[in-house]
């Protein structure tokens, strides 16, 4: 009988933790993560850095030629991103309806964001420069 007493006390005191857990167990069911939702917001932000990142490149002249591990390394990152555009396009169309699958936006952008990434990898075969830099112009450098 004590135990039965001393049972009835815990569930007492910790009666307040049990419904709080409760209620958001509840209110986790109840939303959903939004995944397609983020995934949109992912595609766009990566879509305007690319193409803000080949304007840069097309009209910002190169200074410095990078040594051949951050040339590497920029190309790949290149490489990456062009990839995870177009992932994110076909699991954003497949998670679509078929009655939603004119998405004019996000078509648009993604057009613009691929030309831009594979502009971006076409600059680097301009010149000796442009495949070192990264960038369309070469810069000359300013003494100190």
């Amino acid at each position: 009988m004590p135990n039965k007493a001393l049972s009835l006390g815990v569930r007492r005191r910790y009666a307040h933790l049990e419904t709080h857990m409760n209620d958001s167990l509840q209110s986790a069911s109840a939303n959903p993560p939004a995944g397609p939702t983020r995934k949109r917001t992912v595609f766009q932000l990566l879509s305007i850095f690319m193409i803000g990142n080949f304007l840069w490149r097309a009209f910002k002249p190169g200074y410095e030629w990078p040594m051949r591990f951050e040339q590497v390394i920029t190309i790949v990152f290149d490489l990456l991103c062009l990839g995870s555009l177009i992932g994110l396009k076909i699991q954003i169309s497949r998670a679509m309806r078929s009655s939603q699958s004119t998405w004019t936006k996000g078509n648009v952008l993604f057009w613009i964001a691929l030309v831009a990434g594979l502009g971006v990898l076409a600059i680097r075969l301009h010149g000796d420069a442009s495949w070192w830099t990264g960038h369309f112009f070469e810069g000359e450098l300013r003494p100190r």
